[in-house]
């Protein structure tokens, strides 16, 4: 990874092809790009490595919004153990500081069939704040709750129970150099930007 994206050699059946410079970060994002050229190349397009380099990401995916108090903020529609992961190692890579996670929970369903995924990847993270789940269309009929993922989560694990609540203890908490990654596929966004950013997402 650089400071703002990924690198790479690319090569094809033994024969180097040179090096791609992406402007997103992360391994999965690497894999992505490998995919793409692959498939271009099956079925004989042979694309230029400058192609792979003009792409650059896709709004609320590990997207880069701003800093406040020298610590870095970036957005992740993220709500999934899979997805959680990639986004925090991709930052972790950055080598900057600490590793704030601000997570959504969606669905009170996806939270209680996921809850032992979710409470594991969120714990790559150096500090997590977990607000209220978002819910969506759904009643609670399992009575999970975002203060007990937090729990599960343990270590430097905090409920806070909105987007606002939240920003607010990022602000408190954040350091110079810290990267913060909100993730959710709710309204985090929307309302954790304005609180800390001063912008609506």
């Amino acid at each position: 990874c650089t400071s703002d994206g990924s690198s790479f050699l690319l090569s094809v059946r033994g024969e180097s092809i040179g090096r791609v410079t992406l402007s997103v970060l992360g391994e999965h994002n690497i894999k992505n790009a490998l995919a793409a050229y692959a498939t271009a190349y099956a079925v004989g397009v042979i694309p230029r490595v400058s192609a792979l380099s003009a792409f650059f990401g896709i709004g609320h995916r590990t997207q880069y919004l701003g800093s406040y108090a020298g610590a870095s903020y970036y957005d992740d529609y993220a709500h999934h153990p899979t997805e959680i992961r990639a986004g925090l190692a991709a930052l972790r890579k950055k080598g900057q500081g600490r590793l704030i996670a601000v997570f959504q929970p969606h669905t009170y369903s996806r939270t209680a069939a996921l809850f032992s995924e979710l409470s594991a990847a969120l714990r790559a993270a150096d500090t997590v704040i977990v607000t209220d789940i978002y819910a969506a269309r759904e009643k609670n009929e399992s009575g999970i709750t975002a203060r007990s993922l937090a729990s599960a989560i343990g270590g430097n694990a905090v409920y806070m129970p909105t987007p606002e609540c939240a920003a607010l203890a990022v602000r408190v908490r954040a350091r110079p150099g810290d990267t913060v990654l909100a993730m959710g596929a709710g309204d985090l966004s929307a309302r954790f930007f304005t609180g800390v950013l001063g912008f609506e997402r």
